[in-house]
């Protein structure tokens, strides 16, 4: 509730929901809580707003030059009360009602994400819903608060197919003498999975080099592109591990290994979670399942096959309510 120094009351928001898809209808109530007599200086009012963003640094020698990209998505405004010069004690309803774009990007925030000299970035996809009540007096605070709009993307019908992919290199000595081939191939009956599953790859791998593979490791990784813009004319790609698991290498001479490799799609940290590939006007994200074979003293031998990764479903009224309570958060402004 938006409770202030200096105020008499208190707004909060509830929503039908706790996230939405583009093209969706926001049905939600507004409760304007009076303890003792508020006299207004203008109307309640909701407002609806969306950003997207994307900075980063930009790293020359020792100095490190600040970017940042935006564009507003949403700024509209719905007048909840505008016929009241005051509100007597008491409880307040107000309800509302609001059609997102149906092209609208889905909600998303990823940070720390690393690209050669750019460093640290951070790009997001944000709405938020904000109320403000003016309040007459020289030491009375407007009531405000506010709390975010979570937009989901819409789920459809994706086309499974298999994928394989396959590579042969040189094992190279501190990356410059050749010590033979190590060949690495695999294959994917499916190409979409669920964020929590467990993703198979069926991988071969021959050694015919004179170094071990000291593990093969199976990665999933993220591939974030930042499209050109005005501060750089060239896209700029991160890619970031999101899961990995290591298993056996393979003795150097000539030696064959070929199984089926497991991975739970599972983030190895709430900041680098397995989220559904995403997409905006300032960057967009999609996935790809590594098998990399590991050297020691030498560059890795690997291959990649791409992955759609989509996003649970909630199935339950216990999911569905923690999710509820979770986007429920509203908070005072200053």
């Amino acid at each position: 509730m938006g409770k202030l120094f200096g105020s008499k009351g208190g707004l909060r928001i509830e929503l039908d929901r706790g996230s939405y898809q583009p093209g969706d209808v926001v049905n939600g109530t507004v409760y304007l809580s009076v303890s003792d007599e508020i006299k207004t200086k203008g109307a309640l009012v909701l407002e609806i707003n969306g950003e997207e963003y994307v900075k980063y640094n930009e790293v020359y020698g020792e100095s490190a030059v600040p970017r940042k990209q935006s564009n507003q998505l949403l700024s509209d405004q719905l007048v909840l009360s505008d016929n009241h010069d005051s509100f007597a004690p008491g409880e307040y309803v107000f309800p509302f009602n609001y059609q997102l774009r149906s092209t609208l990007p889905a909600s998303f925030h990823v940070d720390r994400r690393h690209a050669g000299e750019f460093c640290d970035i951070d790009a997001a996809v944000k709405y938020k819903l904000k109320l403000r009540l003016p309040v007459k007096g020289a030491f009375k605070s407007d009531i405000k608060a506010e709390r975010p709009l979570i937009v989901k993307p819409a789920q459809t019908a994706q086309l499974v197919q298999s994928r394989t992919d396959a590579t042969a290199k040189h094992a190279k000595l501190l990356g410059m003498i050749r010590q033979g081939n190590c060949e690495v191939s695999g294959s994917l009956e499916r190409d979409v999975y669920v964020a929590g599953e467990t993703l198979q790859i069926r991988a071969s791998v021959v050694n015919g080099s004179s170094m071990d593979v000291k593990s093969v490791s199976v990665r999933l990784v993220e591939n974030l592109v930042i499209h050109a813009n005005r501060d750089h004319k060239k896209e700029i790609k991160a890619q970031t591990c999101l899961a990995e698991k290591d298993f056996a290498g393979v003795k150097a001479g000539a030696t064959t290994i070929d199984q089926a490799y497991s991975l739970d799609l599972v983030g190895r940290s709430e900041r680098f979670a397995v989220l559904p590939p995403m997409a905006s006007s300032l960057v967009s994200t999609s996935h790809h399942v590594e098998v990399r074979c590991k050297f020691l003293m030498s560059p890795n031998v690997h291959i990649e096959i791409p992955v759609k990764i989509l996003a649970p479903l909630v199935t339950d009224v216990a999911a569905a309510s923690s999710q509820l309570m979770t986007d429920h958060k509203t908070k005072a402004l200053d």
